[in-house]
């Protein structure tokens, strides 16, 4: 019988990466390494934002109740008020496990179909590909993921009004 990971699994493996001091919580600077690590810079203000936009208890710390709880929140929020940097950098860490800063097009689709609540089909992505202009074997950067994440947001703004 083979092991299938499951969401839980892969937070809590992406949770121990940027938990790098390994006390079971995550500070602003671990967030940074994370962005730098997959070759993104960011400031330490937007980082401390990005802390403070899911931090229960106000502590300046995320714990893996934190990280789980903006997960399965995040996309049934889709305002602008969701935490959507931080899930951005979780979704992507959970499909690169090695923080190469890549992932592939069809694990960036089973993420886009996750957040839109939409299923993953072949048609769907045929229509993704020939959309963006990608090749399944193609693989995404960090920033070309995120692109990717507004411009799907910005279609399904256009689909409602």
């Amino acid at each position: 019988m083979e092991y299938q990971e499951t969401e839980e699994d892969r937070l809590a493996e992406v949770f121990q990466r940027l938990d790098v001091h390994e006390r079971r919580k995550i500070s602003a600077k671990d967030i940074q390494l994370a962005f730098r690590t997959i070759g993104v810079s960011v400031t330490r203000a937007r980082v401390d934002d990005i802390v403070w936009e899911c931090d229960s208890d106000a502590d300046g710390f995320l714990t893996l109740a934190d990280i789980e709880s903006m997960y399965y929140r995040a996309p049934q929020e889709a305002s602008e008020f969701s935490p959507s940097r931080l899930l951005n950098l979780v979704e992507f860490l959970m499909y690169d496990p090695e923080s190469s800063g890549f992932i592939t097009v069809e694990d960036a689709m089973h993420i886009i179909c996750r957040r839109f609540r939409e299923q993953l089909s072949p048609a769907l992505l045929r229509k993704f590909l020939l959309d963006t202009q990608l090749s399944p074997a193609k693989t995404l950067s960090f920033k070309e993921f995120v692109r990717q994440i507004r411009l799907r947001l910005k279609l399904a703004a256009r689909s409602i009004t």
